[in-house]
């Protein structure tokens, strides 16, 4: 028993440990993509959508270089509207399910739903953007806002110092990505039930019949 009570601080130990170091997944620097705001549409078609904003910033040691095709990507952006992503002059803004898949050396914390959609933000063309700096202006609409829930932000870009200086390196954090409000889901849920007692009651008259 004393032996038990002496290496239960070390087991615990040890478990927070491996938590920790299986919780951090991959490196978090060089690309870091953070939720800027989150604005409801008051006017025009997409009236009673919102807006989601993005912002990059990258750090001292890296920048962003057009020659090398350096991106970022947004994971499972829900109710995302079609044709509404934006990317400030020189970055090329497309939408994909599941293609072009994650670089091989990053590891998705969140996963990959296939069913929803990826914004890319791929800088095409202009002058390096040296770090550290901050680029703002990428958006898109969806029908969620508000709420909003946690997916994966993947982002390369070049090394500028020595002793690695020009090569690539991905990088990976959290963002915030619109996710249906808990009432729209609990609405949708009682609808779903309502529906399946309906339809249980017609098939129960039908048998009795």
């Amino acid at each position: 028993m004393k032996r038990l009570r002496r290496a239960m601080p070390l087991a615990v130990t040890l478990a927070c440990w491996g938590m920790l170091v299986i919780g951090t997944g991959e490196a978090r620097a060089g690309f870091t993509i953070s939720l800027v705001s989150v604005a409801p549409i008051v006017s025009g078609p997409n009236t009673g959508d919102f807006t989601w904003t993005y912002s990059a910033v990258i750090t001292a040691d890296d920048s962003i270089n057009s020659a090398n095709n350096n991106f970022f990507r947004i994971y499972d952006f829900r109710g995302y509207v079609a044709g509404s992503a934006s990317a400030p002059a020189g970055w090329t803004a497309t939408v994909a399910n599941s293609n072009p898949p994650p670089p091989p050396s990053v590891i998705l914390n969140h996963g990959d739903d296939p069913a929803i959609p990826n914004l890319t933000f791929t800088y095409t063309s202009g002058a390096t953007i040296a770090g550290p700096a901050t680029v703002t202006g990428f958006s898109a609409v969806s029908l969620y806002g508000l709420g909003g829930g946690t997916k994966d932000a993947v982002g390369r870009v070049t090394k500028q110092t020595a002793p690695n200086l020009g090569s690539n390196v991905d990088s990976i954090n959290d963002v915030t990505v619109p996710a249906p409000e808990p009432s729209a889901m609990i609405s949708g849920g009682i609808g779903i039930l309502i529906l399946g007692i309906g339809f249980a009651y017609r098939t129960r008259r039908r048998l009795s019949t």
